[in-house]
């Protein structure tokens, strides 16, 4: 009966150290328009690593969550902020700086999917909203679950993977080659919809170099592609819930 009883014991342990050690991993995969190269200039059909080759990319994330590196992972386009939700109005559960890769991988600073210690961030059905500084926020359509085995949700494949409030027309994605849907561009204020003041933000704005907010297409230099991009989205708005009012520019 010794054997049993070091077999029970045995198997506590190793439940003991599942639960301990138990994690919650995102595995996502969106793309930015202004970024992105078609298929007509690339084969590939990836976002542009610009901002990296001309090391203009910060080392801390731009969105105030604290998150640095000292060597980014190679590919990396620009850094992105998550969002977690329970419900499509509910605040946030969570939120994390991530970055993103050029074939729309969301990653960690080590270029691995994003992993959090299930104590700190439980395993649950969340709403995931993708933010960036110059594009406009989306979120997922439904609930995702998460778990230390996340299966992708790719926010690349159409409009039936994100929230719409009043239909994709002006409020969803945007195609941008064969079967590759992007979130759009020029929202240079973050305040859910693409105005004539962020083209002309864009415009007052030519020239300037680096790691620049009006650099929609995140090459690091604003010039005629980042009025363009905002001009073409005039009227796109983000269908996130209690996304900040317009603001007044007047």
């Amino acid at each position: 009966m010794a054997w049993l009883r070091i077999a029970l014991l045995l198997f506590l342990f190793c439940c003991q150290a599942t639960v301990l050690h138990s994690a919650t991993v995102v595995n996502l995969r969106a793309i930015l328009q202004g970024p992105y190269i078609d298929r007509t200039v690339s084969p590939i059909g990836k976002m542009s690593i610009a901002l990296q080759i001309t090391a203009s990319l910060p080392s801390t994330d731009p969105y105030g969550t604290g998150v640095y590196t000292e060597n980014l992972p190679e590919n990396t386009v620009d850094w992105l902020l998550l969002e977690f939700r329970i419900a499509p109005t509910a605040p946030a559960t969570f939120r994390q700086a991530v970055l993103l890769r050029n074939d729309g991988t969301i990653t960690d600073v080590n270029g691995a999917l994003p992993t959090f210690e299930e104590a700190d961030f439980p395993s649950e059905a969340y709403y995931i909203i993708v933010r960036h500084h110059n594009h406009l926020a989306v979120m997922s359509a439904a609930a995702v679950l998460l778990s230390a085995s996340t299966p992708l949700y790719d926010f690349t494949t159409g409009n039936e993977t994100v929230y719409l409030q009043f239909g994709a027309e002006y409020g969803g994605l945007i195609q941008v080659d064969t079967s590759v849907w992007a979130i759009p561009a020029g929202d240079i204020d973050s305040n859910g919809v693409i105005t004539e003041w962020d083209r002309d933000e864009a415009k007052k704005s030519s020239g300037s170099l680096g790691y620049v907010i009006p650099d929609v297409s995140l090459d690091g230099i604003v010039n005629a592609i980042d009025r363009v991009l905002p001009r073409d989205n005039i009227y796109r708005y983000s269908s996130v819930p209690d996304i900040p009012p317009a603001t007044d520019h007047s």
